[in-house]
């Protein structure tokens, strides 16, 4: 906490909208979820964009893969049917309505010069 910016001067007024912006940390669009699940590159496999979740729940990172020579970082995508296993499709005709997941793989050279330090955790039972 010691490097955090102190923006609590927008509650009282003393701190404008654009200053605690400019405070903010840098970040840049690491996944465009819409672009890469409609990419045509996907050919059949390509998601229609009325067939892309509105609504994503969860996201995790889980272990590294090999690709070849190549370390893929696993980030899970998790989207819901919230218990509505029908829906109907644009057409009015009822269809599916699955969970879904979707897992993406990206390299250290994908993050544009950040690092990937993947969390420890270390359980006590």
């Amino acid at each position: 906490m010691s490097d955090a910016t102190d923006i609590s001067g927008l509650d009282n007024g003393s701190l404008t909208i654009a200053e605690a912006i400019s405070a903010a940390v840098p970040k840049t669009l690491f996944l465009d979820i819409v672009k890469s699940l409609s990419a045509a590159s996907l050919g059949a496999n390509a998601f229609a964009l009325d067939e892309i979740p509105s609504k994503i729940e969860g996201v995790a990172f889980d272990s590294d893969v090999q690709q070849g020579n190549t370390t893929l970082h696993t980030l899970w995508i998790a989207a819901d049917n919230d218990f509505v296993q029908i829906v109907n499709d644009v057409n009015g005709n009822p269809i599916l309505n699955p969970n879904q997941f979707f897992v993406f793989g990206f390299t250290d050279s994908d993050l544009n010069g950040s690092v990937f330090v993947p969390q420890k955790f270390n359980f006590r039972w």
